[in-house]
């Protein structure tokens, strides 16, 4: 239910009979206004029926018959929908405003100075007015812009009339107005500034009026509209417990049943039907959330038939007949990578919560150009790329050479490979306890290629990469979902996000190297720490001001990685800035107890069965540890042999259903402090029957005292380098996360009595906590961490029991069939969540990250876990 996505233009109609809606639809007369924009001739109420709208014909021609939702807003009912608006059991709009205002200057980090923020669908200006301001606050009022498109001239009036309230600081001369089609309106936007940044704003989850086949075509055809360096945000309700979506759109009040029987009055009043029959009087309103389409389905019934509604025809209207008036899709999170994978863009970050969920789409071109640009700027910090802090990987210089070799090689296999690229091919990930055992690799040559060359090598290899995007362009809309390429791309920029993450830790163990050597004395540092200039220019605006080309690839977007320092907003109570699923919620209506149906079909996790819901929340406080009860829940591991989800991984793939039994799990991870104590007041490190014994005679052997990321200062305390600047003092970070690998974590475990989750507890845990934040939306608990489960997607990367292995159906990608075979070995254990260094694109539910129990530079916490009595 929007009006973005209805009386906006592309009109959506039903294809086949099960209520989806399909694009493009009946198109209709059109007509080029005196400013040359495409405008609309919109039916009067007395139109003759020869000249009927072809669209409501059409709809009235199919079995079950249905009402293009258009006119569902004429004056009357855009009224209505403003009220619908302010009602507290409809939730989707102040939910989508209350994101927005949490991360708007977030959101506004990835909009290019300069940019045209274009609205396809104005709306109250409420919303929108909440970036338009965190953008007039970084770049001052003459450099932001906003163009409106919508079909309604009144709306359009509005619009200007609400924005001039709401942001005082535009310009009128920065606000343009166009009364035309989404196709028509962003050609214009285009035509009137050829060289800008578009930036597209498709609010209201009014892409839930589409099929996912016609919703990515639309997409598809937006960003070819755009042309040209364009975004997207797309914003999307979320499936979620049937009983709220029900009252969300069947409210007591009867607000939105008054609402949907205007639009029958319209739609039959065009019609030349007499009020008798067109009035409210005459239908009975039935709303039906649909579970096997995840969507919201708004009927109608008549009380007496309507004949007669199309001359020449015995088209009517049967007494007792249902008519769909409107259908609204609710997404998950697969079903969202799904669409955007078939219109050809690629997902940069994602802001959200278990109720909705704001996505920022990027072209494939400008994708890799802001991936490029986020590797420049971590390679920027480095002086010795020669440098290799971790033994059981290469130094950082192959990191630069071995991005760009990989996705050249996927994205042109049919070019002979030349020998820097085979070089460069493949990196190394040995046994820690035996690194002679490693999977297949290239040779390690005596020497690598200099700096130098392997900025000519990457510079020629990107410029390859992105003259082979053109066949992505080119590819015919009929076989979109299959478009040559786009796997391919999708896996060369997810492997590169991946190893900037893994550099981000090869940093921090570089940074204690340096700081150990300058405790002794001597050693240049080898990490350089960037700063951005100050305002807030961007590396490609300093170099244009100073007449300078870039060394390395530098954009007008500020790079991801530069200005984090990450690990301080870990602490308990403290929320990322990316997550994949925000754990503060807008209030809604409190989630009915007694019908669980949480989350369903959530990325990775499938459906849940019957759960023990009464004791879910029950608390057990041992010591200082606060342990929740997480209720017995089937899970669904996998996104099926055939999942649709956009691209993912291979061992994402494939199926393991599981009922897990109810267990106790921390609320939180183990922190600094506590795993402090372990090491300084249970001696923990000194005590091998904490420890499996090969753990314990590495550890041995190598002198090990302290997690990898930490290190004694020149007094003997304990400090950490995990970003920023400055080394952080252990009591600055007491409350953060503790990282470390995965032995540590079962040697504190042990000494506590507990044990680690399982890869499938995990999944039941994330759902629990889903539960509990949509439960407290209304006002419960605040995010303190007493009394839910927080920080289990992101904070960093959590640690399970579970060895790596291959759901029931996996097939191993043809195109990179080592990426999961290789470390099926029985050495490699899952990880789940997200790091503070992953990239918001990488943030899935199913993706399974996976590292060697003893291997101790992986930004990963744990939490205890203890079986339920």
């Amino acid at each position: 239910m929007s009006p973005q996505g209805c009386e906006a233009c592309c009109e959506p109609t039903l294809a086949g009979g099960h209520g989806m809606l399909a694009y493009p639809a009946a198109a209709r007369k059109k007509q080029l206004g005196s400013n040359g924009i495409a405008k609309e001739t919109v039916p009067t109420a007395t139109v003759k029926a020869s000249k009927a709208p072809q669209d409501l014909v059409d709809g009235l021609r199919v079995d079950p018959k249905h009402i293009p939702c258009r006119f569902l807003y004429d004056d009357v009912g855009s009224q209505l929908y403003e009220k619908i608006t302010q009602l507290k059991e409809y939730y989707p709009y102040e939910t989508e405003r209350a994101l927005l205002k949490a991360h708007a200057k977030d959101i506004v980090r990835s909009i290019p100075p300069g940019s045209v923020v274009t609205e396809l669908g104005v709306g109250d200006g409420s919303k929108t007015s909440l970036l338009l301001e965190a953008l007039l606050d970084r770049d001052g009022p003459d450099a932001v812009h906003f163009c409106g498109i919508d079909c309604s001239a009144e709306a359009l009036g509005q619009c200007r009339a609400n924005l001039q309230r709401h942001c005082p600081r535009l310009s009128p001369n920065s606000l343009e107005l166009i009364e035309a089609e989404y196709l028509a309106g962003v050609a214009e936007v285009r035509r009137r500034h050829p060289t800008a940044t578009l930036c597209l704003l498709w609010l209201g989850s009014s892409v839930g009026n589409f099929a996912q086949d016609a919703a990515a075509s639309l997409l598809h055809d937006l960003a070819a509209a755009a042309g040209g360096s364009m975004q997207l945000l797309l914003c999307t309700d979320l499936w979620k417990d049937r009983r709220v979506l029900h009252d969300a759109y069947d409210d007591p009040q009867g607000v939105t049943e008054a609402f949907i029987k205007n639009g029958m009055r319209h739609a039959l009043r065009t019609l030349g039907q007499p009020e008798e029959l067109a009035g409210k009087k005459n239908w009975t309103y039935d709303c039906v959330v649909n579970p096997e389409e995840t969507q919201v389905e708004m009927w109608l019934v008549a009380h007496r038939a309507v004949p007669g509604l199309l001359p020449g025809s015995k088209v009517g209207i049967a007494a007792g007949e249902r008519v769909l008036m409107e259908v609204s899709r609710k997404f998950t999170e697969p079903c969202i990578a799904d669409l955007a994978f078939r219109a050809g863009l690629c997902i940069q970050a994602a802001w959200g919560n278990p109720l909705y969920r704001m996505t920022l789409l990027l072209p494939p071109r400008e994708a890799l150009q802001r991936c490029w640009a986020d590797s420049d700027s971590l390679f920027s910090c480095i002086a010795d790329w020669n440098a290799q802090p971790i033994g059981l990987r290469h130094p950082f210089c192959f990191y630069y050479g071995h991005n760009a070799a990989f996705t050249k090689l996927k994205l042109l296999p049919g070019e002979e490979p030349s020998s820097m690229d085979l070089m460069l091919s493949r990196g190394i990930d040995p046994n820690v306890l035996d690194p002679s055992l490693c999977h297949s690799h290239p040779d390690v040559p005596d020497a690598w290629p200099s700096e130098e060359q392997l900025l000519e090598y990457v510079s020629q290899t990107r410029a390859k990469v992105l003259g082979s995007l053109e066949r992505l362009q080119q590819t015919p809309s009929s076989s979109r979902g299959s478009a040559p390429g786009m796997t391919e791309l999708c896996m060369g920029l997810e492997h590169e996000r991946m190893h900037q993450e893994t550099l981000c830790y090869m940093m921090a163990q570089q940074r204690k190297r340096d700081y150990t050597e300058a405790l002794q004395g001597g050693h240049k540092a080898c990490i350089i720490v960037q700063r951005l200039p100050s305002g807030g220019v961007t590396a490609g605006q300093q170099a244009q001001r100073n007449g300078q080309q870039p060394r390395l690839l530098a954009l007008d977007v500020q790079p991801y990685y530069l200005p984090q320092a990450n690990y301080l907003q870990t602490a308990i109570g403290e929320e990322g800035s990316h997550t994949g699923s925000v754990e503060a919620v807008p209030a809604v209506p409190a989630t009915p107890k007694g019908t669980p149906d949480r989350a369903a079909g959530r990325a990775g996790l499938g459906s849940l069965g019957d759960a023990d819901e009464s004791s879910g929340d029950e608390l057990l406080c041992e010591g200082e540890e606060v342990m929740v009860r997480v209720p017995s829940t089937k899970v669904q591991l996998g996104l099926g042999a055939n999942g649709r989800a956009g691209y993912v991984w291979d061992n994402e793939l494939g199926s393991k259903e599981e009922t897990v039994a109810p267990f106790l799990l921390a609320s939180q991870p183990v922190t600094v402090e506590q795993f402090r104590d372990f090491i300084l007041e249970n001696k923990g490190y000194q005590r091998p029957e904490l420890w499996d014994p090969a753990d314990y005679r590495m550890l041995a052997a190598s002198g090990q005292s302290m997690p990898a990321t930490w290190s004694p200062d020149s007094f003997g305390d304990l400090v950490l380098r995990q970003g920023g600047s400055e080394f952080l003092g252990a009591k600055q970070v007491a409350s953060c996360p503790a990282y470390v690998s995965l032995a540590e974590a079962l040697a504190y475990a042990r000494l506590h009595g507990a044990r680690l989750l399982s890869e499938a507890e995990h999944a039941a845990a994330c759902l629990h906590a889903d539960s509990q934040a949509m439960a407290e939306s209304g006002g419960g608990r605040g995010g303190d961490g007493c009394g839910r489960l927080v920080g289990l997607r992101s904070g960093g990367w959590e640690w399970t029991a579970s060895l790596l292995e291959p759901f029931k159906g996996f097939q191993a990608n043809p195109g990179y069939p080592e990426y999961s075979t290789d470390f099926f070995d029985g050495c490699h254990f899952v990880l789940k969540g997200s790091g503070p260094y992953t990239h918001p694109s990488m943030r899935r539910d199913s993706f399974r990250n996976f590292y060697q129990r003893q291997y101790p530079y992986v930004l990963a916490k744990f939490r205890l876990a203890r079986d339920s009595e």
